[in-house]
């Protein structure tokens, strides 16, 4: 993510912070990767934000002389100019209540002092990457308008979104992220296909939109966006705070989908204002597009024993589309080559997969996929695309 500090036109981050030893300290870490402002009170933050030129992200220290952060991140998320703007709160206030109303109010991220600055350069630029891909979003929303009988078809519209959320995985990867994207998309569509027909799942799976549910896969781990790329590709054991951020990722990839499906709605609505019939039903077809990439995202590492997370759901609590999701996911990242271990073979990676029968997986679906397994194409060749998981 060097390129950020090379571009001629570099972001613009707006520090906030009453104590001018952080303000200082601040600036001579970032100062040489990103253009900085400066402000010691809320007031002046929100003067600065509001600005001709505003920043493209804002840290905010929480506990000021004035405005406290929170009022200030109130203000900003109120306001039409300054909404879009990312927020991270900077404090050592550590409680999970604090955090709990940070995220409420509408923040980005959340770090606690003291800073790791590979640690915060990493979240800058992670969110400055959105922040781009989802101006990006509303600059091309025409892009969007896929008509099917006046309204959006969720498809292309889930598409669009993965296509620009995947261009940010690739600039976080050392390889290419795009053909491994599609084998779990051509494994996902043939086990939804082979289940069909049997009776067990044959009335739920009538219901659900195969390509639909093809395109929601392609979100299921964009929380690792979150995760420094240290972690991700850490050849050596993760120590407990580096697991702690993997294991938070699914819920902070609900987070992420949540605030695009927001403003791919918005844009429709900006895109027909006036035409309520048209939006309507553009945005019914998207929300259930996102409702299902939200499902993905965060249910994907539960375990059929109840011991997976984010929830611990157990069972048939699981959504059935994230116990598909959670076999073809852990398929073809055993099949994918790690800077931990080399590729297993289809056969090595079966074997171990059925070691998880009844514990991790689903048994009946993984039965079927092992069944299925030997039809589907190999990733020989293909580049490696699925963040680390433990």
């Amino acid at each position: 993510m060097d390129n950020l500090a090379l571009d001629a036109a570099r972001p613009l981050v707006l520090v906030v912070d009453d104590d001018t030893g952080t303000l200082n300290l601040m600036n001579a870490l970032l100062s040489g990767r990103y253009r900085i402002k400066l402000a010691t009170t809320g007031r002046k933050a929100l003067e600065l934000a509001r600005a001709d030129m505003p920043p493209d992200l804002v840290l905010l220290d929480i506990m000021m002389s004035d405005l406290d952060g929170y009022e200030v991140c109130r203000q900003l998320k109120a306001d039409t100019q300054t909404c879009e703007i990312p927020v991270i709160f900077l404090t050592a206030m550590s409680h999970t209540e604090d955090e709990r109303r940070g995220f409420a109010l509408g923040a980005a991220d959340y770090i606690t002092k003291p800073i790791s600055p590979p640690i915060l350069l990493a979240r800058i630029d992670t969110h400055l990457m959105l922040k781009r891909d989802a101006d990006l979003l509303r600059a091309s929303r025409h892009q969007l308008a896929g008509l099917r009988d006046g309204s959006l078809v969720p498809h292309q519209a889930l598409a669009q979104g993965a296509a620009l959320l995947l261009d940010t995985f690739a600039k976080m990867r050392l390889r290419d992220a795009q053909p491994n994207a599609l084998f779990i998309q051509s494994c996902l569509r043939a086990l939804v296909c082979q289940l069909v027909s049997q009776p067990h799942y044959r009335d739920e799976l009538a219901q659900l939109d195969i390509e639909l549910l093809c395109q929601a896969a392609l979100f299921r781990d964009v929380g690792m966006l979150r995760v420094p790329e240290a972690v991700q590709c850490n050849p050596a054991s993760l120590t407990a705070s580096e697991r702690a951020q993997i294991v938070h990722h699914p819920e902070w990839g609900e987070v992420v989908i949540a605030r695009l499906a927001k403003l791919v709605e918005e844009s429709v609505t900006a895109q027909y204002l006036g035409e309520k019939h048209r939006i309507d039903n553009s945005t019914n077809g998207l929300q259930a597009g996102f409702t299902l990439a939200k499902t993905l995202a965060r249910h994907h590492h539960e375990r059929w024993d109840g011991t997976g997370y984010p929830d611990g759901l157990a069972g048939e609590d699981i959504p059935l589309v994230a116990r598909l999701m959670a076999i073809v996911d852990v398929y073809v990242a055993l099949l994918s080559e790690r800077p931990y271990r080399p590729p297993f073979s289809r056969e090595e990676a079966l074997v171990l997969m059925m070691a998880g029968r009844g514990s991790q997986f689903d048994p009946l679906l993984l039965d079927c996929f092992v069944d299925l397994a030997p039809t589907l194409s190999t990733l020989a060749g293909l580049a490696d695309c699925v963040c680390r998981t433990p």
